[in-house]
């Protein structure tokens, strides 16, 4: 019954252009502008995937991650391709300013505290 359920799932995700690929699968995350690995204040954060986790009675969560889980216990799909690497840029309003994604990056989501969720092309 599980391969059933599990068949079925990447049936859909691929139907509607998702990405049933963990975040976990391959060993190292694609190259990307270097400039980019010392997220400071008001940095965008990288990571390997943007994962968004979303059940009809649980909810769901969002976030980028290394992991293959953003850890509320939902099943997550990756919104960004093998060849992307994800960030997430922008957050809550402050006295500052926070960086913009990198050149290229399409937008997968924003959150409600006022940051964006994008996909980039590795390098």
């Amino acid at each position: 019954m599980n391969r059933v359920a599990l068949l079925l799932a990447c049936l859909v995700a691929v139907s509607c252009g998702g990405s049933t690929t963990l975040a976990t699968d391959g060993a190292t995350m694609c190259r990307h502008p270097a400039s980019l690995d010392d997220a400071g204040v008001g940095a965008c954060a990288i990571k390997r995937a943007a994962l968004f986790c979303e059940s009809p009675t649980q909810g769901g969560c969002d976030c980028v991650t290394d992991d293959a889980t953003c850890g509320c216990g939902i099943p997550c799909e990756n919104k960004c391709r093998a060849n992307e690497y994800a960030a997430s840029c922008g957050g809550p309003p402050v006295s500052g300013t926070y960086a913009d994604p990198p050149p290229g990056c399409r937008s997968v989501g924003a959150f409600p505290s006022g940051g964006s969720f994008y996909c980039c092309p590795c390098q």
